[in-house]
């Protein structure tokens, strides 16, 4: 009997563990999204309606609440693997942006000053840019139709940008463009 006590209390002590681990994994992704969209909001990349602060909590409520709307929308639109899929692709795409994007820096500002120094530049960066392009390809092949959707999806994001890039210049400028 003290057997089976001792071997359900290893597995229990496993279980919960594991349980505790995802329960802080997603607290972490909570929290990062959290700090991502509290820039956005200050930088002016949101509407203004979202980017009220709680007066309490000195977070952005209606923006928290938009984006919980949305990840319910996405929830509820097909099974847990394809959306974890999506997600995990979606990540993917732009780790491979970013890392890439230090080559496009490092030539178009070869005099800036690097408060980090990119370990085994320009080699390891290369790399890893080739193989999380391997890995997007091979996703890709295998889930093509859900993707396209993903992709475009991100993809609706760059005109989104370069409208409000384009007011933000005018608004710079003093120049006002009629609202239609």
């Amino acid at each position: 009997m003290i057997l089976l006590l001792s071997a359900l209390n290893v597995l229990g002590v496993r279980r919960s563990g594991s349980v505790q681990t995802v329960f802080t994994a997603a607290k972490l992704v909570v929290l990062a999204v959290l700090i991502v969209l509290g820039l956005a909001l200050r930088d002016g990349l949101f509407p203004q309606a979202l980017a009220s602060l709680n007066p309490r909590f000195h977070t952005p409520a209606a923006a928290i609440l938009a984006q919980a709307f949305v990840a319910g929308l996405f929830a509820l639109s097909g099974e847990y693997r394809t959306l974890y899929t999506k997600a995990i692709f979606s990540e993917w795409v732009f780790y491979a942006l970013v890392t890439a994007g230090i080559f496009v820096l490092r030539r178009r500002e070869p005099e800036l000053p690097r408060p980090y120094r990119t370990w085994g530049y320009p080699l390891v960066p290369a790399i890893f840019v080739v193989l999380a392009a391997l890995f997007l390809a091979s996703t890709f092949a295998e889930q093509r139709s859900d993707l396209l959707w993903c992709l475009a999806l991100m993809g609706s994001g760059i005109p989104a940008y370069l409208l409000w890039k384009r007011r933000r210049r005018s608004e710079k400028d003093g120049v006002r463009e009629p609202r239609s």
